[in-house]
């Protein structure tokens, strides 16, 4: 009869509403990863300018240490020579030669302070490390302050980022019953 042969085609159809609630949790997920993405960049921004105001510093620390440096060399050559014309006192000599010690042992370290801020802007910057970084320029801006790190940590606190692993828990709950 005609009830042995019976073909068919079968489609599951949504839930009522469910397209829209799909619909919304991508529009979800996607702004989600919009802000992540936003938040990431602002955290890099940051933390670049960190790094530079720290090389700035160590920069113009060293430079300025180097000028006092040469200052005190010249005076320690005048104090030589009115030490050898009896116009000096030995101990003047030897407080002046002293001094130029620990200039040149702070202009180490301040050197040795540099590498790794040199270091981190490049890292920061996906640049390879023996790239040559220029001298820091003088900028007309302010170096974050503690006052602006507690802001910076306030603002992430009261405005958690949704991330885009958040969301599936949004979809399961609007998805309904297991039906597709």
């Amino acid at each position: 009869g005609p009830d042995r042969q019976k073909f068919g085609i079968m489609q599951p159809l949504p839930w009522l509403g469910l397209l829209g609630a799909r619909k919304n949790a991508a529009a979800l997920n996607a702004d989600a990863d919009y802000q992540s993405f936003l938040a990431e960049e602002l955290a890099t921004v940051y933390a670049v300018k960190s790094a530079y105001y720290e090389y700035y510093y160590v920069a113009k620390q060293l430079a300025l240490t180097s000028e006092s440096f040469n200052l005190m060399r010249q005076f320690e050559e005048v104090i030589r020579t009115r030490y050898q014309a009896g116009l000096a006192m030995h101990p003047d000599l030897i407080k002046a030669q002293l001094e130029l010690g620990q200039m040149e042992e702070m202009i180490r370290s301040m050197e040795q302070m540099l590498l790794p801020a040199k270091a981190r802007i490049l890292a920061l910057l996906n640049l390879p490390q023996d790239a040559r970084l220029p001298e820091p320029i003088a900028r007309h801006f302010a170096a974050p302050s503690e006052s602006d790190r507690g802001t910076r940590q306030r603002a992430a606190d009261r405005n958690s980022v949704p991330r885009s692993g958040d969301v599936p828990f949004r979809q399961s709950m609007c998805a309904g019953p297991n039906r597709t």
